[in-house]
């Protein structure tokens, strides 16, 4: 017992550690991932800076010459259009700068489909594999932004199954992502049941709570139903195991030959219970009576806890 005790622990200490390793890596990946995006972020917005200073350094040295009184490029364009001087933009400032300012990015909205028990032969960096879905499925390459797996295959368990796992699409068109959702995908032949994608901390929040009009359906059923059969129980009075069976109906009695002399009855019918009898009857009767007691207040308890 004490090896098999140690060579279990050993192994859950090697399953431990082996989700450990995983989990580090993983994290060092996405890590890696946001860095990288950071610096191209900063370096996109470097450039921009840079870009914009050399543009303002010539339209500074225009600036200092002698011009007009008050006669800038932004009142001309503002007399030009004949409106007045309030929510109006520079075209030059716009030209330079954009629409959004400098360094603004546009993000698409993108839409996390999850695509059941697809077969891992299917590869998430494999071109050809990606380009063969988006044909059988009449997609286009821009509809699709990333492709991954929920579980990794290096994240599973040795022992589980390695054929089928559930793959996460992040697409960009709400029409073909809506059309994904009615119709499935086809991948690598087999045909896969598709849905929207909800993180796992949003499956779990969604417990049953019972509503008011719940609550009062159970009570309804409990009067009209669990009651009349507790009272049922209880004035029900059980027979014991050894009692005979009743005696036949009694048949019409022969005229005597006294008339003065009753008939005789027999010993069976003239048998009452005796107390041992009684005593049995009345204990069987107080079992079931305390049954159906902890029945009713186990029920009260479960609905005080429906109701905090």
């Amino acid at each position: 017992m004490a090896a098999q005790a140690r060579d279990i622990a050993v192994e859950q200490v090697d399953y431990v550690a082996e989700e450990l390793r995983n989990m580090a890596a993983h994290i060092i990946t996405k890590i890696t991932e946001q860095v990288e995006k950071q610096l191209a972020t900063l370096m996109e917005a470097t450039t921009a800076t840079q870009k914009s200073l050399a543009q303002d350094e010539p339209q500074a040295a225009q600036q200092q010459k002698p011009t007009s009184s008050t006669s800038t490029c932004y009142s001309n364009a503002v007399q030009s259009q004949g409106n007045p001087t309030g929510h109006q933009i520079d075209p030059q400032l716009v030209a330079r700068e954009g629409e959004s300012g400098a360094g603004a990015q546009h993000k698409a909205q993108t839409y996390n489909l999850i695509a059941y028990y697809v077969p891992v032969d299917f590869e998430t960096g494999n071109r050809k594999h990606i380009d063969k879905m988006l044909e059988t499925n009449h997609l286009h390459a821009d509809d699709l932004e990333r492709v991954r797996w929920a579980k990794p295959i290096t994240h599973r368990d040795k022992g589980q199954k390695q054929n089928y796992a559930h793959l996460i699409l992040i697409m960009c068109n709400t029409e073909k992502a809506n059309k994904v959702i009615c119709d499935g995908l086809v991948i690598h032949k087999p045909w896969t049941w598709t849905t929207e994608y909800q993180p796992p901390t949003i499956h779990r929040k969604h417990v049953y709570e019972p509503t008011k009009d719940n609550s009062e359906q159970q009570d309804q059923h409990t009067e009209d139903v669990l009651v009349p059969m507790r009272q049922s129980l209880l004035d029900f009075c059980p027979s014991t195991k050894n009692a005979k069976p009743p005696p036949p109906p009694p048949t019409a009695p022969t005229a005597p030959k006294n008339p003065h002399q009753m008939p005789p009855h027999s010993a069976e019918s003239m048998k009452v219970m005796t107390q041992e009898d009684i005593a049995i009857l009345q204990a069987r009767l107080a079992s079931a009576k305390e049954k159906l007691e902890q029945q009713e207040r186990e029920e009260h308890s479960n609905k005080s806890r429906q109701g905090t």
